[in-house]
């Protein structure tokens, strides 16, 4: 009866430490488990910082290659290119850089800018949304501004201001 007694004890204390293995393995899987959630939510953080960050460079370069198509129409305007002058049409997918006092769509000479796709020019307040620069002064035909923002983010802004002596600048 002892025997039976010290065997049956034996395999309870055997249960026991089988239960506390367990009981160990489990709380390790379940660990494991908050740590890959863990690092999974890290992960999509860091995704979406770097998703934001790329969005902003997108926002800044629409805002930079459109202020360099203006610059670039007043350049050829000043420098009497073509015995011509020069103009930007704005739109909120694009702009594009013209040759002559108006513009005309599909122009042999017209070269057009792709906004980036997540960016829009949502604001246009230069009359007829088109500026025109003027021969010898470089003066714009209407004064005004283009305002860019992330289709994501309407927040998140940068504005080209064009003034009536032709001179421009970003926000």
């Amino acid at each position: 009866s002892s025997n039976r007694s010290s065997h049956a004890r034996a395999r309870a204390d055997g249960d026991a430490e089988a239960g506390g293995q367990l009981d160990h393995r489990a709380l390790a899987l379940e660990r494991g488990r908050l740590d890959r959630g863990a690092d999974a939510l890290g992960h999509q953080r860091r995704l979406r910082e770097v998703g934001a960050r790329q969005q902003a460079r997108e926002l800044d370069r629409a805002a930079d290659e459109t202020l360099n198509l203006i610059r670039e129409a007043r350049a050829r305007t000043l420098a009497s290119e073509n015995d011509s002058q020069f103009g930007v049409r704005f739109e909120s997918e694009r702009a594009v850089l013209f040759r002559g006092a108006s513009y005309v769509e599909g122009a042999a000479d017209n070269k057009a800018y792709a906004i980036e796709s997540r960016v829009e020019a949502y604001s246009i307040t230069i009359p007829s949304a088109t500026v025109v620069f003027e021969r010898l002064t470089g003066a714009a035909s209407g004064a005004g501004a283009v305002s860019f923002r992330l289709k994501a983010d309407p927040a998140k802004t940068r504005v080209i201001t064009i003034t009536a002596s032709g001179l421009t600048y970003v926000d």
